[in-house]
């Protein structure tokens, strides 16, 4: 039946006509009484596929052409074919962002469980896209809310991936499933963290997330904040886990660790200088007492040769003793630094986790 399906299809795009064309170009411009007529009166073809594999159709859904739209529904369209990316008009509304299309193509029955060539549906697209709306419609419409596309990713991963909050907590709603994992292991959770989505990490901690689950490669959410770079990833984390009761010593441990990390970074921006290597000795240096003498005429007569090396070591001695010197000094400045490090860490951690939480900084220093 399959075969016998492409086959019609296949001939339809080799049959495409003049009719088939202006069609889609009224759809382009949004000519509606021309799609109308071209439908009743040409007998041309909505969900025929050009050269390109798009239709009539399947352009008014990406467009937001939601009058045109209409006009082809009321002709009675088959609303589940594909074009060649594998994407049906509803696949191509959600995407787009076109809300009354969505609406329209829903009340006509087009299948909403249909997925594309990555395995996506609707409501994939949706939650890529963060429209409220077009994710309120599918799920009222009964969309598979826990349905993984090729990577295994759900709705809840690619909405907490992508920052929108509402959308996580609209699809927790309606039974996403909160510690789902894709093909790697990863979380959404994981998944926000990685992507600096504060928000999204907080909403996903206060609806269950599970933050000792671990990747396919052993790596836990405090590695993907860490991932992110940002600061505020790893508070929010921080003051979710305080908040709701959570708190993991390990875990927050390794935050704390970041963070001192962090701020010592910011602070030490460059590496430590090493003093360079003292010049090369001299041959008159190297002679000692049992060395032989080599006179020219300003030589220093043998009976006073003991005092030119004494004169050369003494300058050694005081050469290493600046060197030391400036050592000493540039620990001091590198203590100093750590101990304003240590005073702004125990601020950041009395902010977020309350005077409830004993967090003992000095040590984690020594």
């Amino acid at each position: 039946m399959k075969s016998l399906k492409a086959k019609f299809r296949k001939t339809d795009v080799n049959e495409w006509n003049k009719n088939d064309e202006r069609l889609l170009a009224a759809v382009e411009h949004g000519e509606v009484d021309k799609v109308v007529s071209l439908l009743s009166k040409k007998g041309a073809n909505a969900v025929k596929l050009d050269s390109e594999g798009k239709s009539a159709l399947h352009v008014a859904a990406a467009r937001g052409q939601t009058d045109c739209l209409s006009g082809i529904l009321s002709h009675g369209a088959d609303l589940s074919v594909t074009d060649t990316a594998g994407f049906t008009p509803l696949h191509l509304a959600a995407k787009n962002n076109h809300v009354e299309c969505c609406r329209k193509l829903l009340q006509s029955k087009c299948p909403i469980e249909a997925v594309d060539s990555s395995g996506k549906t609707a409501l994939h697209h949706a939650a890529v896209g963060g429209n409220m709306q077009i994710v309120q419609l599918l799920c009222e419409a009964k969309s598979p809310i826990n349905l993984k596309d090729v990577d295994g990713l759900t709705p809840l991963m690619l909405s907490a991936k992508h920052a929108h909050s509402e959308v996580c907590s609209t699809l927790l709603d309606c039974g996403a499933e909160v510690n789902a994992s894709d093909n790697t292991g990863r979380t959404a959770l994981m998944l926000a963290a990685e992507s600096n989505a504060v928000f999204e990490v907080e909403v996903l901690v206060r609806r269950g997330a599970d933050l000792s689950v671990v990747d396919s490669d052993g790596h836990d959410v405090v590695h993907y904040a860490t991932l992110s770079g940002n600061s505020e990833t790893k508070t929010a984390l921080l003051a979710a886990l305080n908040k709701h009761q959570l708190l993991d010593p390990k875990l927050t441990k390794s935050l704390q660790h970041d963070q001192v990390a962090k701020l010592s970074d910011e602070r030490i921006t460059t590496p430590k200088k090493r003093k360079a290597p003292p010049p090369p000795i001299s041959p008159l240096q190297s002679s000692g007492p049992s060395s032989p003498s080599v006179l020219t005429p300003s030589s220093t007569p043998a009976s006073y040769k003991g005092d030119t090396p004494r004169r050369f070591i003494y300058k050694e001695d005081d050469f290493i003793g600046a060197a030391l010197k400036e050592e000493v000094e540039k620990l001091h400045e590198e203590r100093n630094m750590l101990l304003e490090t240590i005073e702004d860490l125990k601020q950041t951690v009395e902010i977020v986790t309350g005077p409830e939480l004993e967090v003992k900084v000095e040590q984690t220093a020594s």
